[in-house]
């Protein structure tokens, strides 16, 4: 009966949403068309465009847009690479929860806390990459607090291979293979395999990582139906943290041999496109994810995770006004064993939404929009006990949007935002908290955006407010010594951000991003305090020259400033100092293929990705980041 409910349910209920102002979702039925509109999104946007990815020396997601974009570092570990965080609009611990990754509109998450694996995805299969800064709540739910990152892979249209193969430091080696093809009929296929392994930078912290991607489906008259089969395996052995005296004696070092973790992961997709006439467009997406775990953190644990998700949405006009309507029903299951534990976390969630533009005039547009979101949540923190909790929210979005020309554009917008409880954020709680509260908030958002042939400036500006922010709360209590996750009082963010790219000449071009935010806690014990590990200051420049036919040199630079170590809350430990990890690199470019030399924190900057504040100790624990590396890559292609 539930999936059937899950079925029917859209039709149900009509609501109506937008289009035109937002960069995604798109109003196409290939992938190939781009975001971009005459009118950009009225929000803090940045687009990477294919011809920008297929010329990077990068080997993987996360370093692109950490070269790109400020807004990338690890959030809970510093020593798997994959589970890179978007921390976006200034959250810490939590970040990886409060921004939403899209691949092809399908929401890259999990039903736990564990980080989106956005590495195994190829750089290769990649058309295009959305960057947007700011709340979605309205168009895009849970999760879409702080932004949106929106990944659209490539469309077969003719046949397409692709090689990419790499070796480098720390034993470090790499291969990618895509291949792919449409035939006259409509029928296409695309397939990728993906292999990384690297023994790191420290001792005990080797990282396998595996993946196999499998696409079929039929472009017909009206439109177009993707199947998509993914599975991956990474594991990775953890080094563990290092005291100060030993950070400063021996970075490399680790401090526990034993810990470890392995994952699998199966991913099944179904999409379709449909053209009902003219104005309106049916899309349906229908996926099922599955995972597996096992490993050793202190104990051995083995979890398992899945998630069942259906949402179609239309997208089209009503009279001169772009309009998009869409339900989301989701439905996971979470289970988690060690020696001490055996928990169940099973949720149903329903979301019905809608967005709407209207154009006021040549030169105003304005934006409103909604959603209402509940979700049905029966945790068993002891098996037989079940504590059933409902969680509603509601969420709004008022948007102005100026162009009085095709230099200028300025925005003012508000949005509501929200995330429910992740499963073992619903499972680890105070003893007296049968349930967590939802997270909701609102953003506030000012900007202008000025564009010519040769240059692009972004200015915004924006006040995030939360309630029952989700948090982990490391205060020790003798019946939870490790502490807890907790709905913290009211919390804030204020910043601004400002982007710049630059064509000096055709051959030499500039970009550059600088990000402040004063993020603290509004009220409650920790009233005033600054939300630990978030950098009030972030930055990144990168020039890319091109010296002769052929060859091209790049240099980038990605600056964090000084911060708070994680989980303290109590601002009482030593911040963490900023620092700059500078990254080199140069190309031969031929037509079919090209080789690439990069040379990864270029002077040796000795600094912790990850520092964490041990209450009992009272003093700073690291992890370090990697020292001075190499890398060497080819790629061909055909396309």
């Amino acid at each position: 009966m539930k999936l059937l409910y899950i079925f029917f349910i859209p039709f149900a209920f009509p609501v109506f949403a937008l289009d035109k102002t937002t960069v995604i979702p798109e109003v196409n039925l290939h992938s190939k068309q781009s975001l971009t509109v005459k009118r950009d999104a009225h929000i803090q946007t940045t687009h990477i465009d294919r011809e920008k990815i297929k010329d990077s020396p990068v080997v993987n997601l996360s370093e692109l847009l950490s070269q790109e974009q400020s807004i990338v570092r690890v959030t809970n570990n510093s020593i798997d690479s994959n589970q890179s965080g978007l921390s976006i609009r200034g959250f810490g611990d939590n970040a990886a929860a409060n921004s939403l990754i899209l691949v092809d509109g399908f929401p890259l998450t999990n039903v736990s806390l564990l980080a989106p694996n956005f590495n195994s995805i190829a750089l290769a299969d990649i058309e295009r990459i959305d960057i947007i800064q700011g709340s979605q709540g309205s168009l895009w739910g849970d999760q879409a607090v702080g932004g949106v990152v929106n990944i659209v892979t490539r469309h077969p249209e003719k046949f397409i291979a692709n090689v990419n193969l790499g070796l480098g430091s720390f034993n470090h080696y790499f291969y990618n293979l895509l291949a792919g093809s449409k035939f006259s009929n409509g029928l296409f296929f695309k397939a990728f395999g993906f292999a990384n392994k690297t023994d790191n930078y420290r001792v005990h912290n080797r990282q396998n990582n595996e993946s196999i991607f499998l696409q079929t489906g039929w472009d017909y008259a009206r439109g177009t139906i993707h199947l998509n089969f993914q599975s991956s395996n990474n594991s990775a052995l953890f080094p563990g943290s290092l005291t100060q005296l030993q950070f400063n004696d021996n970075p490399r070092q680790a401090t526990n041999l034993k810990n470890f973790n392995h994952y699998q992961t199966q991913i099944l997709q179904l999409l379709n496109k449909h053209e009902i006439n003219s104005d309106w467009i049916l899309e349906t997406r229908l996926s099922f994810q599955k995972v597996n775990g096992h490993g050793v953190m202190a104990a051995a644990f083995h979890p398992r995770e899945w998630e069942s998700v259906l949402h179609p949405r239309l997208i089209g006009k009503i009279l001169n006004n772009k309009v998009t309507a869409g339900y989301v029903g989701q439905h996971t299951q979470y289970h988690f064993m060690n020696v001490i534990e055996n928990q169940h976390d099973r949720t149903m969630q329903n979301n019905i939404y809608g967005q709407v533009v209207f154009p006021l005039s040549s030169m105003v547009d304005l934006t409103l929009g909604a959603r209402s979101a509940w979700q049905d949540n029966k945790v068993e923190s002891v098996i037989g006990f079940p504590y059933r909790s409902v969680n509603r929210v509601f969420v709004t979005e008022q948007g102005v949007s100026f162009h009085p020309s095709n230099e200028w554009q300025f925005f003012l917008r508000r949005d509501g935002n929200f995330r429910f409880p992740k499963a073992n954020e619903a499972l680890w709680t105070p003893p007296d908290v049968n349930a967590l509260k939802p997270q909701t908030g609102v953003s506030y958002e000012a900007g202008a955006i000025w564009r010519t042939g040769q240059q692009k400036a972004q200015l915004n500006i924006y006040r995030l407010q939360l309630k029952n922010e989700i948090a982990f709360d490391p205060t020790e209590t003798i019946a939870q010594p490790l502490g807890n996750y907790q709905n913290f009082s009211p919390t804030w963010r204020e910043g601004i951000t400002l982007t710049e790219t630059f064509k000096l000449t055709p051959r030499f071009i500039l970009d550059s991003q600088l990000n402040y935010v004063n993020a603290r806690f509004a009220s409650g014990p920790f009233s005033g305090n600054t939300i630990p590990a978030v950098p009030a200051y972030t930055a990144n420049a990168g020039i890319s020259y091109a010296f002769i036919d052929n060859w091209r040199a790049k240099y980038s630079a990605l600056y964090t400033g000084s911060y708070y170590p994680s989980l303290d809350v109590e601002n009482v430990s030593k911040k963490q100092a900023g620092y700059w990890v500078n990254t080199a690199a140069v190309q031969y470019i031929h037509k079919s293929f090209d080789i690439s030399f990069e040379v990864g924190n270029v002077f040796n900057q000795r600094y912790a990705t990850y520092t964490i504040y041990d209450a009992f100790r009272q003093s700073n624990l690291f992890y370090p980041g990697a020292g001075r590396n190499y890398l060497l890559t080819f790629k061909t292609s055909i396309e």
